[in-house]
């Protein structure tokens, strides 16, 4: 019986015929060579193979039937695929890939932020402004939140704001506001002012 990535017999023969580069047969007892099936888009295999090997990682194969690893073509810049991939994906909004035949791609650094999808080079990433922030591989940039704020581009943090100062909108750059008199903040990264309670003041704003 021939084995699997065989089929027949050749001329009444006892031997088995190999299945044809770029097709397999994972069973055994084949009879003839319609038994042998075609590669998907992919993948590859040398003749006589009970099974098809994927492109690798950065790479794709377009078309089935593919008979070599050879046949399996470079993701270009801007784009990357995992194993066995038919194409390449672009690389996402946040990242980017400046190599060919990438696996992945890589993260805008945090403090910064991409928009462009397929990007090849870090030109895209740009730099968050003074009161927003990021963290690696955004396409955006956050508000700082209230009761916080962000002096600098660029930035990856916020600074919450010291006891006795408050922040009640979001995406502040450093300019806050001091409490009032008969008001206090206990703590920091407050988004308003507390009233001092009943019996007590504050004789000085800005208290903490």
């Amino acid at each position: 019986m021939c084995s699997a990535g065989t089929y027949g017999s050749i001329g009444g023969a006892t031997t088995c015929a190999k299945c044809t580069a770029g097709t397999y047969w994972t069973g055994s007892g084949a009879s003839s060579s319609v038994s042998c099936l075609l590669c998907a888009a992919g993948s590859f295999a040398t003749a006589g193979a009970s099974s098809c090997m994927g492109c690798s990682a950065g790479t794709y194969g377009s078309i089935g039937g593919a008979s070599s690893l050879a046949m399996c073509m470079s993701c270009s810049a801007g784009s990357f695929s995992l194993g066995g991939a038919s194409s390449c994906a672009a690389c996402l909004a946040g990242t980017y890939g400046p190599n060919l035949g990438a696996s992945s791609c890589i993260s805008c650094v945090p403090g910064s932020y991409g928009t462009a999808i397929g990007a090849d080079s870090s030109h895209p990433c740009a730099p968050c402004a003074a009161g927003t922030f990021s963290i690696g591989g955004a396409s955006a940039c956050q508000f700082c939140i209230a009761g916080s704020y962000g002096t600098s581009v660029a930035s990856s943090t916020c600074e919450s704001c010291s006891a006795g100062m408050f922040s009640s909108s979001t995406g502040r750059n450093g300019v806050l506001t001091l409490c009032c008199l008969t008001q206090i903040i206990r703590h920091p990264g407050a988004s308003s002012c507390l009233r001092c309670l009943a019996g007590s003041f504050s004789s000085l704003s800005g208290s903490a």
